[in-house]
């Protein structure tokens, strides 16, 4: 069985796992439609999001680093790499 979710399937996102990303805002939210797939989002000093590849990313949540895999099964790995 296939799980539905507002923006795909899993098969669907697992097979493009940076096609589909969504800004919202206190009072408004809106699907973004970028011209290729998603590549690095930073917000202010404390989250900043890199794609390093199709299936591989580098996250920084204040001073926690991860490293984190798309599968194409649609789960997800997450590992901690460092403290700054």
């Amino acid at each position: 069985m296939t799980r539905k979710f507002a923006l795909g399937t899993v098969t669907e996102l697992a097979r493009r796992p940076t096609k589909h990303w969504r800004v919202q805002g206190m009072k408004s939210a809106a699907d973004v439609k970028p011209l290729g797939n998603f590549d690095e989002i930073v917000v202010g000093h404390w989250l900043h999001v890199e794609m390093m590849d199709d299936r591989r990313a580098w996250v920084r949540i204040g001073a926690e680093c991860f490293s984190v895999q798309l599968r194409r099964d649609g789960s997800v790995g997450v590992l901690h790499t460092e403290s700054r």
